[in-house]
């Protein structure tokens, strides 16, 4: 029994009225603060022995982003929980919370069979296209709490490459445009800096098509046409580079696009020629308009019907210093995005995971108190809008995909098989062979 119309944790999601309250920032949750031991810990060989006189709760990371073994007491404000990697906890009588990692996520690898009080929580901040199984309602709908990208999430991570205002207002990179304009004698108006090549955006279709009608320095693997300095040639390091910046900084235009679509899904790719006071070319989230400095700082492909038409409005701004500077002109008045201000403002910088995982820790505690007194559990649910994104697609339905985007084409039509497969032997509640997870895709096929 429970009440789900209280406050709001995301932008589209509620948490049970009367529960811990959430404070509204983007802390997003009930820890706002986490031991600096924690960041040693999660993520590398610890073992601590769970204390069979304890209570307290044991939160079990069921799909890891580490190979090492991990067992600790994690303290989360006034409360404590312990957190492993190890499954043989699953059948322990304590309360239990059972996290995904997305990315690693097995869909034939499930805590099964599920305890009615057990909590599922999921936490994925990268894109769909590493596990397009969390793009489908079927999935999503298993899970009770989520930290993703998405607002609608239960616990949002959103703005992770943004350092402040400041970082984004500042001009210590910045270039200006009668100084760009010299350096149209040696680089093109536009930069292209990409190497996950043919990603399901379709990014690398629509430059290769823009490349035909304007010039487009291509640094990266993908389309490259140009070299970086060699002491920029390590990605790594040389992403991050003061010479990497300044050079990027010199372009009037940086195409910015994401290797998927979908909502939210805002990267540094955005963040970074914004930083340098370079105009972004965006392709990617369908929203990306909410998280933009001022309404007049990025070129939004979505908006520009073709990459003919795009190669001409930017010859316009290259070719009218006017026109180009009202794009840069917030860098000198401020960011006037009063959401995207106030979402920095009360934004948390805790480690994402360790966020998660204290605010888990938390429920169960809460869960745990009011089940001894009596008193209804509050109860979660996510569903397909905390992170479920659209498949891959061309710019242009008329250009034949790759082969290699064609691998994508494939594993999102096949998750559609897996998804179902997956709430199939949820329901049922029981351990599931790889022969009989197999057998039930090729059935819905």
């Amino acid at each position: 029994m429970s009440n789900t119309t209280g406050a709001t944790c995301g932008a589209g999601s509620t948490y049970p009225l009367g529960a811990p309250e959430i404070t509204p920032s983007f802390c997003w949750g009930y820890c706002c603060s986490v031991p600096p031991e924690l960041k040693l810990k999660l993520g590398f060989h610890v073992e601590e022995q769970l204390n069979p006189k304890g209570e307290e709760p044991i939160i079990i990371w069921w799909s890891f982003f580490s190979n090492h073994s991990t067992s600790f007491y994690a303290s989360c404000e006034d409360v404590k929980c312990f957190v492993t990697n190890k499954k043989e906890y699953q059948d322990n009588q304590r309360n239990k919370a059972f996290l995904f990692d997305g990315t690693f996520l097995k869909p034939n690898d499930l805590p099964l069979p599920r305890q009615p009080d057990d909590l599922w929580g999921l936490f994925q901040e990268e894109s769909p296209k590493n596990n397009y199984l969390l793009s489908h309602s079927e999935v999503m709908d298993l899970f009770n709490i989520t930290s993703t990208f998405k607002r609608d999430s239960t616990f949002p991570i959103l703005l992770r490459d943004v350092k402040s205002i400041e970082w984004l207002e500042s001009s210590k990179y910045f270039v200006p445009t009668p100084k760009k304009n010299k350096y149209l004698a040696e680089l093109s108006p536009v930069v292209y800096v990409h190497s996950d090549c043919n990603p399901p955006s379709g990014r690398d279709d629509f430059v290769k098509e823009l490349m035909k009608y304007i010039k487009v320095d291509s640094y990266g693997k993908c389309l490259h046409n140009k070299d970086l300095p060699k002491s920029l040639i390590d990605p790594l390091p040389g992403m991050f580079d003061t010479k990497f910046y300044k050079l990027m900084a010199k372009y009037k235009f940086t195409l910015a696009m994401e290797n998927s679509i979908c909502d939210d899904y805002i990267t540094e790719k955005l963040w970074r020629p914004l930083h340098l006071g370079s105009v972004p070319i965006v392709l990617g989230s369908p929203k990306v308009q909410d998280f933009l400095p001022s309404n007049h700082s990025a070129i939004i492909i979505m908006d520009i019907s073709s990459p003919k038409k795009l190669a001409g409005f930017i010859k316009l701004l290259n070719n009218n210093d006017d026109m180009y500077n009202e794009y840069t002109a917030w860098k000198k008045t401020g960011v006037t995005n009063t959401y995207l201000k106030n979402a920095l403002q009360k934004r948390n910088f805790i480690d994402p995971h360790l966020r998660f995982q204290c605010n888990i820790c938390k429920i169960l505690h809460e869960n745990k108190r009011r089940k001894t007194s009596g008193l209804p559990i509050f109860r979660y649910r996510s569903n397909h809008s905390h992170y479920g994104c659209p498949g891959p697609l061309n710019f242009d339905p008329k250009v034949k995909p790759k082969p290699f985007e064609s691998i994508y084409r494939h594993l999102y039509y096949q998750s559609v098989f897996e998804a179902k497969a997956v709430s199939h032997f949820a329901k049922l509640n029981r351990k599931v062979t790889s022969n009989e997870y197999l057998s039930r895709i090729y059935s819905n096929v």
